[in-house]
């Protein structure tokens, strides 16, 4: 396992420049491509993108389908696609992860380990509680960082190899679904609940911390919470 994640994180490093590229999930009979942004719902979206999906019961299923995404760079072939993505508050993101990735996920799939303990060498293992987790990954620069809690600013607005057409919120998804309708994107089921705490939830001094790490973030689709 440590071997096979340091050859993944050196050739991840040598080829994009990132521990972890970017993934872009498409449909080629809606021409359509979905440049994927974690815990915004993600595994919805990959679901409503596929015409049929096979066999996708759960929030994991459809990352297992073989044939619908890569990473890296987005493909010449897919740049006159209509591209989009969807983006989310970064605290309630970033507490979303913690929640997921270190409570809910290890009950709903038996893990006998939370999912990043193996990352980084296991710089986030033993993570106990979400203060500690946002004091360990704001000090983790995009390059090196999960595409969990990346900065949704590098992948979706810093590439120089694709823009996107549309990029809708969480917050307001039922609206923004509209402008999908019009590539077949209908119906967006709904898989993955990781609470309802909100944004004012949490105190200043822990905001204040995923703010000036996430500040693009904040500044391109927030600026109302700066």
């Amino acid at each position: 396992m440590l071997i096979r994640k340091s050859y993944r994180y050196f050739k991840n490093l040598s080829l994009y420049g990132q521990l972890d590229p970017t993934e872009f999930f498409f449909n080629d009979t809606l021409g359509v491509v979905y440049v994927v942004n974690a815990k915004v719902a993600c595994s919805s979206l990959k679901t409503a993108i596929l015409e049929k999906a096979p066999s996708v019961d759960d929030n994991y299923s459809i990352h297992r389908i073989k044939g619908q995404s890569y990473r890296g760079k987005l493909n010449p072939t897919h740049q006159e696609y209509f591209k989009f993505s969807f983006v989310r508050n970064p605290v309630e993101r970033l507490y979303s992860c913690y929640k997921s990735k270190f409570q809910n996920d290890i009950v709903k799939y038996s893990r006998k380990t939370p999912y990043f303990d193996n990352y980084l060498y296991g710089y986030l293992k033993n993570v106990k509680s979400f203060e500690e987790f946002v004091d360990k990954v704001i000090r983790i620069s995009d390059k090196y960082a999960d595409r969990h809690f990346k900065s949704q600013t590098s992948q979706l607005v810093e590439s120089k190899n694709f823009e996107l057409d549309f990029v809708g919120k969480i917050e307001t998804i039922d609206q923004d679904l509209n402008v999908l309708k019009d590539y077949g994107i209908i119906d967006l089921p709904h898989f993955n609940s990781s609470g309802v705490e909100k944004s004012n939830d949490f105190g200043v001094v822990l905001r204040n911390k995923i703010i000036k790490r996430y500040y693009k973030d904040f500044l391109n689709w927030y600026p109302e919470f700066l």
